[in-house]
């Protein structure tokens, strides 16, 4: 194209975009969508404009300033050398009191960093595993399959362990109907299957725990392969849509 070669930019590259082949298309569409949108950014955007936050000094303000080198040598001046001018640092008045405390912004910027490439490579795994929602939805079944299983066993037992709990209650009911004192072996088996309840009711509980993370954990990743899904489809139209404003641009040009 006439305005590609002009300004040197990349050519896009349909031929990997197989529509008909629904295991592919999460992967092709995104190749697809970077490819259009370098051509489109760069074609559309041509300035931008980077503000940076510097730490404030305190140059001329009667303040003080304190920050540690690279030694974990604690410095005080008003204002800090270039080189240590992204680490932490305090602003203190003349009284020695901290009014401002600025944070490591190179940590700050590593800790998104990472961040964000923890993020692209679970987005990538998303749409290389999974080919629609719907088989999100059956992949959390399997999963929660055993953990429902285990919970049913569970119920069960508490149900049986409860009967003889009752059975128990019951005779020392009678003993104290009777104001006779409960016979010590009695006591025992009571204390017994009140505490044999008492576990499976925390089994119970951790194992419904599990069972709600693991819907969560779905449910979070089919909206977020749904949000993704969407937006690459977005991507490719609005590259389409600028691809034939320039092929229409183009032809007019030749025909001028």
């Amino acid at each position: 194209m006439i305005l590609a070669q002009r300004f040197n930019l990349p050519k896009l590259n349909l031929s990997h975009l197989n529509l008909g082949d629904s295991m592919s298309i999460g992967h092709s569409m995104d190749v697809a969508a970077q490819d259009a949108f370098k051509l489109g950014i760069a074609a559309v955007f041509c300035a931008g404009s980077i503000m940076f936050f510097q730490p404030v000094y305190a140059e001329n303000t009667g303040r003080i300033i304190k920050w540690k080198d690279e030694k974990g040598v604690t410095h005080y001046g008003d204002s800090i050398p270039p080189q240590y001018s992204n680490r932490e640092n305090s602003l203190m008045n003349k009284q020695g009191i901290t009014v401002q405390q600025n944070k490591n912004t190179d940590a700050q910027d590593t800790s998104s960093g990472q961040a964000q490439s923890e993020q692209s490579k679970k987005d990538k795994a998303l749409l290389g595993t999974f080919s629609n929602a719907e088989e999100i939805d059956l992949t959390r079944d399997r999963n929660l399959e055993p953990e429902l299983l285990v919970m049913k066993n569970l119920q069960q037992d508490r149900a049986v362990s409860l009967k003889k709990l009752e059975k128990i209650k019951a005779q020392t009911d009678t003993y104290s109907k009777a104001k006779k004192p409960i016979p010590a072996d009695l006591k025992l088996e009571l204390a017994a299957r009140q505490e044999e309840v008492g576990k499976i009711d925390q089994k119970i509980t951790a194992r419904q725990k599990t069972i709600d993370d693991i819907k969560l954990r779905f449910d979070e990743d089919k909206k977020r392969y749904i949000d993704l899904r969407k937006k690459i489809r977005k991507q490719i139209e609005l590259a389409y849509f600028f691809l034939q404003k320039v092929s229409d641009t183009e032809i007019s040009v030749t025909q001028n």
